[in-house]
């Protein structure tokens, strides 16, 4: 199921572009993977807590996406120094 984007000015870091035009990003603030067709319309693919930090996207010729996932958050710098 397709929903509207969170919004048009979502903080993101992948990107990807498939064959018919739509451009894949992350909104990672809000833990979703966004679809922007060719005419400027957005929707949110998905939302999971699982994405986190969406760091790359690649999308096959095929149609299937596959994404990559910084867990920067889980250092043991950013958490007392424990893992």
């Amino acid at each position: 199921m397709e929903m509207t984007c969170p919004s048009d000015r979502s903080a993101c870091d992948g990107l990807a572009e498939d064959a018919d035009g739509n451009i894949y990003f992350s909104a990672y603030e809000q833990m979703a993977l966004v679809k922007r067709s060719p005419d400027g319309n957005l929707h949110t693919l998905i939302r999971s807590p699982f994405l986190g930090r969406t760091d790359g996207m690649f999308v096959t010729s095929d149609g299937w996406r596959y994404v990559t996932l910084g867990q920067w958050n889980r250092l043991a710098g950013f958490n007392g120094e424990k893992i």
